[in-house]
C-alpha cells in the first residue's frame, strides 16, 4: 500500500489519523470517490451530446451531491446545435461560509485586518477562484477517465472544503465556484 492509499483508506482502528494524514486536515476519501465515478459511468446510454437524458442524470447525480453537503447549487444553461445543456455551479463565499462557529469568523476577520490595502496592480486577483470538471463524454465510452474521475474529485472537494467550514478549519478569503 502506498503512502497516498494509506492517508485515504477508510478501514482500521487508527481511521482518524488515516483520514487526516496526521495533519488533523481531512483527506480526500476514496470510497467516496469510487462512489461517484461508479455512480457517473453506470449512466447508459453514454453522457455525450447524443444523449441529452444521460447528461440531465449526471447533471441529477452532481446537484445531489453538492446540495448535500449544503452547497448552494445553480444551473447555467447553455446552448448548442439547438439544444440546451447545463453547468451545474456550487459557489461558496467568504461572508456566507456555511458555518456557525464564530471562532472561524474571527479567523477571517483577524486575516482581514492584517492584509495590506490593495493596490491598483491587485485588481486582477480579486475574483473568484474557479475550479471545474466537465461531466460529458467523447464518444461511446463509460468515461471514467473522461472525465467521471475529474468530477468525483470536485464533489469531493465540496464535500471537503464544507467539512473544513463547518469545523471552522478554514475560512474563504475569496469566493470559490465549482464547476461542473
Amino acid at each position: 500500500m502506498n503512502r497516498g492509499e494509506q492517508m485515504v483508506e477508510k478501514s482500521g482502528s487508527d481511521h482518524n489519523q488515516r483520514r487526516t494524514g496526521g495533519t488533523g486536515r481531512r483527506r480526500a476519501d476514496s470510497a467516496r470517490l469510487r462512489t461517484d465515478v461508479e455512480a457517473l459511468t453506470s449512466i447508459n446510454p453514454p453522457r455525450n451530446a447524443d444523449h441529452p437524458d444521460s447528461l440531465r442524470k449526471a447533471v441529477g447525480h452532481i446537484e445531489s451531491a453538492l446540495t448535500g453537503v449544503g452547497c448552494s447549487v445553480q444551473r447555467q444553461a447553455y446552448h448548442c446545435a439547438g439544444d440546451e445543456y447545463h453547468n451545474v455551479i456550487a459557489r461558496f463565499e467568504p461572508e456566507h461560509a456555511p458555518t456557525s462557529n464564530a471562532a472561524a469568523q474571527d479567523r477571517l476577520e483577524h486575516r482581514r485586518s492584517r492584509r495590506p490595502p490593495r493596490r491598483e496592480s491587485d485588481s486582477q486577483a480579486v475574483g473568484a477562484v474557479v475550479v471545474g470538471a466537465h461531466y460529458d463524454v467523447c464518444g461511446d465510452t463509460p468515461g471514467a477517465d473522461d472525465n467521471a474521475s475529474g468530477v468525483a474529485g470536485l464533489l469531493e472537494l465540496a464535500r471537503l472544503i464544507a467539512e473544513e467550514l463547518n469545523s471552522g478549519k478554514l475560512a474563504l478569503t475569496k469566493p470559490l465556484e465549482l464547476v461542473a
